[in-house]
């Protein structure tokens, strides 16, 4: 087995955060935002992709061509940056986050844009991962909570957000714009992160530094610790309702008779709810140095919105569908704080990269996964319905709904399997004084 690099904390328990590390952790927080908002801006901007492109397929491949890109990059980017160094890697990762926006934006074929969405998923699969890293770093970790809390909150804000922003610019300016527009913002960031966060000084050469990378140690890792699998699985099955909530939703809103901007309006408590979800689920572990009830409250509200959406029709009052969005973020929000927080605390510190790489590697899977197979349904559904009345299902036909509900109900299943697994995540009682050699125990 390859030799595991220590990757050692470079802060001073006592001493107050520097603002130099301040300055690059927030522009880790701005790449993370877009990177999360890009993970669902399509949702309102597939419709008409799909018509300037004649390709009602190339929805789906919207969606899931991002997440591959971030499935295929998180596994790796623990250990990728323990070795290369965490500046060099997240400023890597941003600039190909920029230049593959700049290719959505500029594609002239259903093949380009496609192949520039998994590029653009590696880069912000690379910033997402790498931004917890470098603030697991340079954090003391009676502080992280709160830091780790946050960056939670624009994780989520983004994710929610993505979709307003994306209807918005369409509307305005067209869809190409809500891809070009990101790419100066992450240009900024990764300028940011190389101006403030302190770089790598291992001298070694490129092939003796990939020597070091350490798969059989991140495979040893993930299936040995209990609370590991759980809340890796957790992220798993969560993500899979998450997103495919999330971009067949808007359908929904659009078979109401609803225009982009108007469903990104309409999808703000999704992110209203996020970020409360985050802040508020960071702040009271902070405070308490207790989540085990988050561990079941957090993921029932995935299953409360998804049943909600279950029964959703054309009669649906307009409020109801409000407060499921506001629960599904408020849900997602707070279990991926909780879960990135069980994580920390369940591993010593040299493990942290890699047991975040590993989490972050199944919700991405989990997103790529549960948005194919709620596509696969609800296409196979509009197909037999189809075949049924002797033509075309068309939006605003009750086959359409009747599709919908088919992804509504993969989603149900999905959150409800996210439950289970949540209660299986060891609970773990933190005051914030932790060494790093004390991480890792479990209140079973």
């Amino acid at each position: 087995m390859a030799t595991t690099a220590r990757y050692q904390p470079l802060y001073n328990e006592d001493a107050p955060v520097r603002p130099a590390i301040v300055a690059g952790i927030v522009s880790t927080w701005i790449a993370t935002f877009l990177a999360a908002a890009d993970s669902t801006v399509t949702s309102t901007l597939s419709a008409t992709i799909a018509s300037e492109f004649d390709s009602l397929a190339i929805i789906s491949w919207l969606g899931s061509g991002y997440l591959i890109g971030l499935t295929a990059i998180q596994p790796l980017s623990g250990k990728l940056s323990d070795i290369f160094g965490r500046r060099a890697s997240f400023c890597c990762a941003s600039w190909m986050f920029t230049i593959g926006n700049l290719v959505c934006g500029l594609s002239c074929s259903k093949g380009v844009l496609i192949a520039a969405r998994v590029v653009t998923g590696i880069g912000g699969g690379g910033c997402i991962s790498i931004a917890t890293f470098i603030a697991s770093d340079n954090i003391p970790l009676k502080r992280r909570g709160i830091w780790q809390g946050t960056g939670a909150v624009v994780y989520t804000a983004g994710m929610g957000l993505g979709a307003v922003i994306g209807g918005a610019v369409n509307d305005a300016v067209g869809w190409r714009w809500a891809f070009i527009g990101i790419a100066p913002i992450s240009l900024v960031a990764g300028l940011g992160v190389m101006m403030f966060v302190p770089g790598h000084t291992d001298k070694q050469s490129t092939r003796e530094l990939l020597g070091r990378v350490d798969f059989a140690g991140a495979l040893t890792l993930v299936s040995s610790l209990r609370t590991v699998v759980a809340a890796c699985l957790t992220a798993w099955f969560v993500s899979m309702a998450f997103y495919a909530l999330t971009f067949y939703v808007p359908l929904y809103m659009k078979m109401l008779g609803h225009s982009s901007s108007e469903i990104g309006l309409r999808l703000l408590p999704d992110s209203i709810g996020a970020g409360l979800g985050s802040f508020l689920v960071g702040l009271v572990i902070r405070v308490s140095g207790k989540y085990g009830v988050f561990r079941y409250t957090m993921t029932i509200l995935l299953v409360l919105a998804s049943v909600g959406f279950v029964f959703s029709s054309v009669h649906t009052p307009w409020i109801l569908p409000e407060l499921y969005l506001l629960c599904k973020g408020f849900g997602m929000g707070g279990v991926l704080t909780m879960l990135i927080l069980a994580l920390l605390h369940s591993v010593p510190h040299k493990r942290h990269a890699t047991a975040t790489s590993a989490l972050y590697a199944f919700r991405s899977t989990g997103a790529t996964v549960g948005l194919s197979a709620a596509s696969a349904v609800f296409y196979h559904r509009m197909y037999q319905s189809s075949l049924e009345k002797g033509s075309s299902c068309k939006e605003g036909d009750q086959c359409y709904l009747d599709a919908l509900h088919g992804a509504f109900q993969l989603a149900l299943v999905f959150a409800a399997a996210g439950v289970v697994s949540a209660l299986f995540v060891a609970t773990h009682e933190s005051s914030g004084r932790e060494e790093d050699g004390k991480e890792g125990e479990e209140t079973r």
